[in-house]
């Protein structure tokens, strides 16, 4: 996606010019950032390695004098992810790959110290899981990985979608004990008279971009406009499938009233993007909105948004009980022994919402995504009594096929005799009440 996403930057220069500053002009605008020695070395290493011109190595040299605090890291893979000279001509590559590193430093600003969090490693200046990070993948890896992503085969469901169940103001307008799956981890679910909305996801594109990056297959089945009334938005981490600008920005302006529940390190860009109540939490860290009890929990999983931001924030899934119900939001997350323990510290979960796409190649993203089979051992881990399999036929980012994922779950549960009904997947758009029905 990085690759892909840096190369509207040539164009960019084509047209308006406007990366022609000499390279002391392009110290002085990073020199806000504050990399380390080290940093600036491992990002030197990272340019040679990618055989980029002399300016750019000039650049990165400079960069490096710099010599201020570390707030970003930098490692050698990524500064070479940065510059896809094999994708474009050499003379543009220069002003492509600085315009592009310098917009990306950027987005490296401030990073809000959590040393108290046990989830926080200090020597890292990163949080990961008890087990540690196990998806900390080398540039051959996602070499590997974009290679096979565009040598896929084709699958007719990123031309066709799937069906969608369509709804507007009207019929949302008396939304009541009820759940609708809007698409990939998105789930608008109202109990008690509280209205709660997960990883609210509606644009066009997975992405930092409006014109690249994973494309929405399937459409949304209503609006944000279309909306009820929402209490609660439960984010589960920032990856853009998930936490998205765009979604986030719409709701607070059109619903200013909504609490933003999110992990660790991103109450900030939350509330920057117009968010007005954000509660922020740590894993296990209990909060509590209308009687509801509202607790994230560890998962196998990662966070990053850009080259120099990964695992600053947390990421988790999330427990909400009220008296007579409680909903487990997975997220997104690899299998591991979390949800055993979650089961046993807070209880069985009335309904769960387990992730169960984006799984190929196997090797590549067991550590950080379930496939169908593991799904169903999180649904009994849970000892949950309704399932609802979520992150599936809304964006093509993975290599198996679109239909797949609720094949193989049917085929998972009836290899463990679960019967019809308590762990289902639903159209988009679709509502599903029993669950909600005592």
């Amino acid at each position: 996606g990085m690759i892909l996403a840096i190369l509207p930057f040539i164009r960019l220069v084509k047209l308006f010019g406007i990366f022609h500053a000499p390279t002391k002009q392009i110290s002085q605008l990073l020199d806000s950032e504050r990399f380390t020695p080290a940093d600036k070395a491992q990002a030197v290493l990272g340019f040679q390695a990618r055989d980029i011109s002399a300016t750019i190595l000039e650049t990165a040299a400079q960069i490096e004098s710099l010599g201020q605090s570390r707030q970003c890291q930098l490692r050698p893979a990524e500064a070479g992810l940065i510059f896809p000279y094999q994708y474009i001509g050499s003379i543009m590559v220069k002003y492509a790959a600085i315009l592009g590193f310098c917009l990306l430093l950027l987005g490296c600003s401030g990073q809000t110290e959590y040393a108290n969090s046990p989830q926080f490693n200090s020597a890292t200046g990163q949080f990961e899981h008890p087990e540690g990070d196990r998806h900390d993948k080398s540039l051959s890896d996602f070499l590997g990985l974009a290679s096979a992503y565009f040598g896929r085969q084709p699958d007719a469901r990123e031309d066709t979608g799937f069906e969608v169940i369509q709804s507007d103001k009207d019929v949302l307008a008396d939304f009541s004990e009820n759940l609708i799956w809007i698409g990939q981890s998105t789930v608008l679910l109202n109990h008690q008279g509280t209205t709660i909305l997960t990883d609210p996801q509606f644009s066009n594109r997975a992405s930092p971009f409006s014109f690249i990056g994973p494309k929405r297959v399937t459409p949304v089945p209503f609006g944000i406009d279309d909306l009820p009334d929402i209490d609660l938005v439960i984010i589960s981490h920032n990856h853009y499938d998930h936490l998205d600008r765009h979604s986030i920005t719409a709701l607070a302006e059109l619903q200013p009233d909504i609490s933003f529940f999110v992990p660790l390190g991103l109450a900030e860009k939350v509330r920057g993007w117009g968010a007005k109540t954000v509660i922020e939490l740590d894993w296990w860290q209990s909060a509590s909105y209308a009687g509801i009890d509202i607790q994230p929990t560890p998962l196998q999983h990662w966070s990053k948004r850009s080259l120099f931001d990964r695992n600053q924030s947390l990421w988790a899934g999330w427990m909400l009980r009220w008296q007579d119900f409680s909903f487990y939001f997975a997220g997104d997350t690899g299998y591991s022994d979390d949800f055993s323990q979650i089961a046993r510290r807070l209880g069985s979960p009335t309904l769960a919402a387990i992730p169960i796409g984006a799984y190929a190649p196997r090797a590549f993203m067991k550590s950080a995504h379930l496939n169908p089979e593991e799904a169903v051992r999180v649904f009994e881990d849970l000892g949950a009594e309704f399932g609802l399999g979520i992150h599936w036929g809304t964006f093509k980012l993975t290599l198996e096929k679109m239909d797949e994922p609720p094949a193989r779950l049917q085929a998972g549960l009836n290899a463990r005799n679960i019967e019809d009904g308590r762990f289902r997947t639903l159209k988009h758009g679709e509502s599903w009440r029993q669950p909600l029905m005592k």
